[in-house]
């Protein structure tokens, strides 16, 4: 357990448990704790973490009513499935960890938040801060790097997945569904949750995160999306594997050709489904491209061709209804192309007109391979309500606009038809909750 009050542990405690003592060196300084806010306290799994076992992280606060408590964790890394997360009352003592080994032991009735995680891949996992909030006040926690061992043991047995109905080419704009299956579906386990088999958006293509029905999923189907070509090439995901349950997940590589389409620079709006809503009403006029290219002339003269192809693929998106993609092929050039300041100009624009204020410019992705660090994946959402649970009769917290960009967090209900996603927004409030899986759009 680690405070931000204790100035140390008891030696003898700690020559007690050696595991722990490891542990503690690993996540070194405790939690910040202003002065008149809630303490803080980390306890995490005894003994060394391993590929394969349940490991448990407890964010203990300093509150007695779990109800008024609040803990809003930052996005985990992929190798860490996040089972379960409970909340409740404990009883603490303090004694030891307060104020030394000469001062008596002091109960007090805190609330425990626990997240129980299944580790899935070895190496080393960077926790950004929790926040707290508790009637005291709010406190964070700093970041700390769990290192999971990969240990000798007997080969796990293997489940197949394979790509459903991959067609033979694409051509820009074009909208297809792609669906994954797992050919050797153990019926005793559920299956993992759709977002450890979602791949990394490739440069140049849109995939958009689809519902599976309870139907769907009893054929065997562990993901489906959407996908939308922007650039001609070839989309191409390569081979994956991961291991969950007891048991490895093989997925093949999937490679599409891909053609420029003979409208030009005209995209296909997705192909309306039954389980994803549309735009309700037309969007506002688009931004102009004369003030963009006039707002960085140099910028403008050097990337012109890409610019415009991006430029009239959001475009045609936006007039056809779906402004949400059209911000999403923005977004993604702004992070990614050199002359991202030419899209940041059209981007912010579009987001004023859909009355979208304080969002977050994009910056270009740093991952830090080293620490077995990923960043957490981006997308733009279609406008939706913002629960607490992952319920459709949760409390309403908020409601996103048509637009909205966010990171995406953990899911819940994948594969069951009930798909929801915690996501956060990126802008000045950093609103947290729970929406329906099929309101996302990955860039």
């Amino acid at each position: 357990m680690i405070s931000s009050t204790a100035a140390k542990a008891p030696r003898d405690t700690i020559a007690r448990k050696p595991a722990l003592a490891v542990l503690l060196a690993l996540l070194a300084a405790g939690l910040l704790h202003a002065e008149d806010g809630p303490r803080v306290m980390l306890e995490v799994s005894e003994g060394t973490p391993a590929v394969g076992s349940t490991w448990v992280l407890t964010v203990l606060s300093d509150h007695h009513n779990p109800n008024q408590v609040s803990v809003l964790e930052p996005p985990f890394a992929a190798g860490l499935v996040l089972e379960q997360v409970l909340q409740g009352s404990r009883i603490v003592n303090l004694g030891s960890w307060l104020a030394g080994e000469s001062h008596a032991p002091t109960h007090e009735r805190w609330t425990a938040t626990e997240y129980r995680f299944v580790l899935n891949a070895h190496g080393s996992f960077a926790f950004e801060p929790f926040t707290v909030t508790t009637p005291r006040g709010q406190a964070r926690t700093q970041p700390f790097v769990l290192t999971v061992q990969n240990p000798q043991a007997a080969a796990m047995p293997t489940r197949e997945t394979a790509w459903a109905e991959v067609p033979a080419s694409l051509e820009t704009g074009e909208s297809f569904i792609l669906a994954l299956r797992s050919e050797s579906a153990d019926p005793e386990r559920p299956a993992p949750r759709a977002g450890l088999f979602m791949p990394a958006v490739p440069p140049g293509h849109i995939l958009e995160s689809l519902p599976i029905t309870p139907a769907q999923a009893a054929q065997g189907t562990v993901l489906r999306m959407r996908l939308i070509p922007l650039e001609a090439g070839e989309f191409a995901l390569g081979r994956r594997q991961f291991s969950y349950g007891g048991a490895v997940f093989e997925i093949p590589d999937l490679r599409i050709p891909v053609s420029q389409s003979a409208a030009g620079l005209s995209i296909a709006a997705p192909e309306a489904e039954a389980a994803v809503p549309v735009a309700a009403a037309p969007a506002p006029p688009f931004p102009s491209y004369n003030n963009a290219a006039s707002a960085n002339p140099r910028l403008h003269q050097r990337h012109r061709a890409e610019f415009e192809a991006a430029f009239f693929t959001a475009l045609n998106l936006w007039e056809r209804g779906y402004p949400a993609n059209a911000l999403a092929v923005l977004r993604r050039n702004e992070r990614d192309h050199r002359a991202g300041a030419l899209f940041a100009d059209v981007r912010r624009e579009a987001e004023a007109a859909l009355g979208l204020a304080g969002t977050r410019d994009e910056r270009r992705r740093l991952s830090l391979p080293f620490l077995g660090e990923r960043a957490a994946p981006t997308a733009v959402l279609r406008g939706t309500p913002v629960r607490r649970i992952p319920d459709a009769a949760g409390e309403e917290i908020a409601r996103f606009r048509e637009g909205q960009p966010v990171r995406i967090g953990r899911e819940s209900g994948a594969g069951t038809g009930e798909h929801w996603v915690l996501v956060t927004a990126i802008d000045e409030s950093g609103t947290s909750g729970w929406i329906p899986g099929e309101n996302i759009i990955l860039y």
